[in-house]
């Protein structure tokens, strides 16, 4: 049991670790997307970088990344609760890539993935009432973006146990949410030249 723990977790950070964001700036225009912008390497930094099209493939690949990583540790486990490991672990893999000594993205797109696994319909709901959320606190009501994102990262397992989600899946919510909650902390702060991106 406790070698499918640590067989589940490793195979989960591996996958969600891959750089999609950082491959796919330095194939298309040279540019080390660690140093570039926010210095994070997922779409929103992509986009930055060389545009929404590319931020789109690197948002797709990410959330496959975490599906992925739940889905074969539920393979090799048939554990549901195993499966919410790889995917916690996949999120950490995302924000603090080995491949890249350690920098990553914020890990967003990564726990929708890793949620897909358990009901995808009821999750991308969520999302999108999340979303919506998100808009209003930060275009209209123009509250700064990072914070909003940790707020929203408060009330996604609210919203996912009032949509009646397996409870593995809110307790991967509830750590992914804090692992998104932690790196995203550093930002509390910071100043957005452009209030597009």
């Amino acid at each position: 049991m406790i070698i499918q723990w640590i067989l589940a977790g490793l195979i989960g950070y591996l996958i969600g670790a891959i750089p999609t964001g950082v491959i796919i700036t330095r194939l298309l225009k040279g540019i080390n997307l660690t140093t570039f912008g926010s210095g994070h390497t997922g779409a929103t930094n992509v986009k930055r970088a060389v545009g929404i099209n590319a931020a789109i493939v690197a948002a797709i690949l990410d959330i496959l990344w975490g599906t992925i990583s739940v889905w074969i540790a539920w393979l090799i486990t048939k554990n549901y609760w195993m499966a919410a490991a790889a995917g916690s672990a996949a999120i950490i893999g995302h924000n603090w890539s080995v491949y890249i000594r350690m920098q990553g993205g914020i890990g967003l797109s990564t726990l929708y993935g890793s949620l897909l696994f358990f009901q995808p319909l009821l999750v991308t709901g969520a999302v999108l009432i999340l979303v919506a959320l998100r808009m209003f606190m930060v275009k209209i009501l123009h509250f700064h973006r990072n914070r909003v994102t940790i707020f929203c990262m408060l009330v996604f397992p609210l919203i996912l146990k009032c949509l009646t989600l397996r409870p593995e899946g809110i307790l991967l919510c509830v750590f992914g949410g804090l692992v998104i909650i932690i790196k995203t902390i550093p930002d509390w702060n910071r100043v957005y030249e452009n209030k597009n991106v």
